[in-house]
């Protein structure tokens, strides 16, 4: 079976990324957004994602993202 990996940009407190991930075909793994009371809930709801706290046009956070992207899903909403 094939798993999907989320990448998760301004991803509040995952509801996107906790319906996908309930799926066996999907898994989060990093969540972004510049809420940090929202990552906090998304660190509860999706405990095994990496959230990363800040500005996705910030070059520091960008770097922070894993460069492997084959077979990512990337939520961006």
């Amino acid at each position: 079976m094939t798993r999907y990996r989320i990448l998760d940009l301004f991803a509040g407190a995952g509801g996107f990324s906790y319906g996908l991930d309930t799926l066996d075909e999907f898994e989060t793994l990093v969540a972004t957004d510049f809420n940090k009371a929202a990552l906090e809930t998304f660190s509860k709801n999706i405990p095994n994602a990496k959230v990363i706290y800040g500005d996705i046009s910030d070059i520091n956070v960008k770097k922070k993202f894993s460069p492997n992207l084959e077979k990512t899903i990337l939520i961006w909403l």
